[in-house]
């Protein structure tokens, strides 16, 4: 059986309506069931299908990987609602390597923000 993910279209039924997908609207998709998984927003069994795709799907944990730095770095320019900020800080910053991550990306912001400043 092919997934929706696996074809170049697929379609899906929206309030009735089918609607054609392609891969970039795919790409969507799976960018906003990550940004909810890095935030905690998934449900147990949505949660544990998608760590059952990041085992085997590369492209998928490749994904996941980008989407926490670009997390890391909306956080650190101060691009994220409250709601969201505190999401992230009570569940995405719960591991030592996030914590590192992060520490990191606010060295660098100041780093950039000192040479951008004339002397």
């Amino acid at each position: 059986m092919c997934s929706a993910a696996s074809l170049p279209e697929a379609q899906t039924q929206i309030s009735g309506e089918r609607v054609m997908r392609t891969p970039e609207t795919l790409d969507t998709d799976d960018e906003t069931r990550l940004r909810r998984y890095l935030l905690g927003e998934t449900e147990p069994e949505e949660r544990r299908a998608m760590e059952q795709r990041l085992l085997r799907d590369r492209r998928y944990f490749n994904k996941l990987l980008r989407l926490e730095e670009a997390l890391t770095d909306e956080y650190v320019r101060g691009e994220m609602g409250p709601a969201q900020r505190e999401r992230f800080e009570l569940y995405f910053l719960n591991s030592p390597e996030r914590l590192e991550k992060l520490q990191f990306a606010k060295a660098f912001g100041k780093y950039r923000a000192s040479k951008e400043k004339p002397i």
